[in-house]
């Protein structure tokens, strides 16, 4: 029988999940559709009810609803209660389960890239799910993070440290985290941060496409968000399929329409 998944969000028509998981699906042998499921906040709880029908076999979540959806689900893993936001929703002993796999995509990024990660504190750009993620990885690390949000008062008790994003000084040297979708295509020309803010600074930029943001060249150097995305999607189809689909750098060839 063919199982059905998909990738709930909000004006997500650019999301590389179905490629990426129609991938790890060819190299297991595993019968699946997924699809792109861009949708209202009033349709979550049909999705919801037609995972625990049996319509559905498992979601990933992303933005707006890695908050919104956790009423619907029966339990949380302890890193999605920890982070109070889920990005994969799967059935286990009869329960919906809602897991967060971002943070592992996260410490994989950190594992593949030279980024240099020194006592200064890193500035994380955004008060979301995604920044949540990152914040726990660096917690775990020992390194002090510092959240920069539009609206500092909005980021409730979560954070540690919150500034606002018009209070920055130049941050040359430290390490800057961009957890906002803002340069992400068509938006190509936008960045979150000026160019005086960056200038010097090692940005690590979540956004995927473009590889290169706007944010990234006006740093000393940049990385994009595509390992952490991959490895995110390979941790949520261990929960999916019971696979272990270990990460290879050909994955991100599929970035680039290549079939790998």
């Amino acid at each position: 029988m063919t199982r059905r998944f998909g990738v709930i969000g909000k004006d997500i028509a650019y999301s590389m999940s179905p490629a990426i998981h129609e991938w790890i699906a060819k190299r297991h042998g595993i019968d699946m559709t997924y699809e792109i499921l861009d949708v209202e906040t009033s349709d979550l709880a049909v999705l919801v009810n037609g995972l625990r029908e049996g319509f559905w076999h498992g979601f990933n979540v992303t933005k707006p609803y890695k908050r919104t959806i956790i009423p619907f689900l029966d339990r949380l893993t302890p890193v999605a209660k920890t982070l109070d936001a889920v990005n994969t929703v799967f059935v286990k002993d009869g329960d919906l389960m809602g897991d967060n796999t971002d943070p592992d995509g996260f410490k994989a990024l950190l594992e593949n890239v030279a980024i240099p990660i020194g006592p200064d504190d890193v500035y994380v750009i955004g008060n979301g799910g995604a920044a949540r993620a990152v914040v726990h990885v660096f917690e775990g690390m020992g390194i002090r993070t510092v959240v920069c949000a539009r609206s500092p008062e909005r980021a409730g008790t979560m954070f540690p440290d919150v500034v606002g994003i018009g209070d920055l000084k130049p941050l040359a040297g430290h390490v800057v985290v961009n957890c906002t979708p803002v340069g992400t295509a068509p938006d190509v020309d936008r960045s979150v941060l000026s160019e005086e803010i960056v200038k010097g600074a090692y940005v690590i930029d979540l956004v995927y496409d473009p590889p290169v943001t706007a944010l990234m060249r006006y740093a000393k150097e940049g990385i994009n968000g595509r390992i952490m995305l991959c490895v995110q999607a390979l941790e949520s189809a261990k929960r999916f399929h019971g696979i272990d689909a270990g990460f290879d750098l050909t994955m991100l060839e599929l970035f680039e329409g290549g079939n790998p």
